[in-house]
């Protein structure tokens, strides 16, 4: 792991007092390993379940790992699929 900067512990700092206590306490949850410590809301919930549903229907736009890779890397464009 690379080794923190006085700049990045400054930051850090102002990040945390900045912070709300939801970050603040998700990021505690992430630094422990408990990642899966949080729940979705309703409105996320019943949004994930229409993306399945539309998925399943094969009403989403999917692409290749190629594509998605050109896509990260700027050698594609999304409107150019």
């Amino acid at each position: 792991m690379a080794e923190l900067t006085a700049h990045d512990r400054q930051w850090l700092h102002k990040f945390i007092d900045e912070a709300d206590e939801e970050m603040i306490s998700r990021i505690i949850a992430f630094a422990n390993g408990n990642i899966h410590t949080f729940e979705l809301t309703e409105e996320e919930l019943k949004e994930m379940n229409e993306e399945d549903a539309a998925y399943d229907r094969g009403g989403l736009k999917t692409y290749k790992w190629e594509d998605i890779k050109d896509m990260a890397t700027g050698k594609k464009k999304m409107d150019e699929l």
